[in-house]
């Protein structure tokens, strides 16, 4: 079941659940934008922009989220997701899976960012009591502005995270593995209060990183990088950069990823860069 998001659709919340669903048949919520698909694009080009689709959610109590599903197989792809308001524990893409079932998500190409309000607001987040064992595979987002975690594995033991070429910035803590295996490549991630990365990660974790001195694996950097505007938000890598340009592991043909294309649907050749943003 395939839902287009456009941007003249209302603003709001967004709850997944009571659907049958296995591997080849999947819900995916997402921002049309070949021209197979619309008219116009609906998606944004890697910077957010208000005439583009987007969901937030404005928290009048603690434990609110903009996407919250409760399905096994769910993918989010090119959305821009906002939480905004003063309660805490809220979520741009949260799981609530209650029945301990195996699950496969997709979250990719996606904008997620606090709009303010002062609540510790996550970008992507899985519960500890509700989120089961299975897939879970976040790549290719942006995250900024977040009060609490970027990403966090608040998952059980059985659940494995593929985590990669996300770009993170401004927040209090980036890449947080509480439960869960975690494995993290090609993310960057600067200027968080607490972590850039957190938590124990897996071995094979690498080429990520980080200005915090954390960032976890081989053929990972603890760098500042230049990025095209961060003051006004634009993460794109600048030209000028040396070090996330080409200095990230190729993943095309690993089973676990074997995705070609950056954030702004631009082909990634053999040499891949760190982040979300490929130049």
């Amino acid at each position: 079941w395939f839902v287009a998001l456009y941007a003249d659709a209302v603003n709001n919340q967004i709850w997944v659940e009571d659907w049958i669903t296995d591997t080849k048949n999947y819900v995916k919520l997402f921002a049309p934008s070949l021209s197979n698909e619309v008219g116009e694009t609906q998606r944004h080009s890697g910077v957010w922009d208000n005439t583009k689709a987007t969901a937030e959610r404005v928290t009048y109590n603690s434990y609110q989220d903009t996407i919250r599903y409760s399905i096994r197989h769910f993918k989010v792809e090119g959305l821009q997701l906002q939480i905004t308001g003063t309660h805490s524990n809220s979520s741009c893409v949260k799981s609530i899976n209650a029945d301990n079932i195996v699950v496969d998500v997709e979250v990719s190409n996606n904008i997620m960012r606090s709009g303010g309000g002062g609540g510790a607001h996550s970008g992507f987040y899985g519960d500890s009591n509700d989120s089961p064992g299975g897939v879970f595979k976040v790549h290719h987002n942006i995250f900024y502005d977040l009060e609490s975690y970027a990403f966090l594995s608040y998952s059980n033991n059985s659940a494995v995270f593929y985590v990669s070429n996300n770009t993170i910035v401004n927040v209090n803590n980036g890449i947080g593995r509480y439960e869960g295996i975690v494995i993290a490549k090609n993310n960057l991630a600067q200027t968080c209060t607490t972590a850039c990365f957190g938590g124990s990660f897996d071995a094979s974790s690498s080429n990520n990183i980080s200005n915090n001195a954390d960032a976890p694996g081989t053929s990972s950097q603890n760098v500042s990088i230049n990025f095209e505007n961060e003051a006004g938000d634009d993460f794109h890598l600048a030209v000028t950069d040396t070090d996330a340009i080409a200095k990230g592991v190729n993943l095309a043909s690993d089973a676990n990823y074997g995705y070609t294309f950056d954030i702004d649907g631009n082909f990634k050749a053999t040499s891949w860069d760190i982040g979300a943003d490929q130049r």
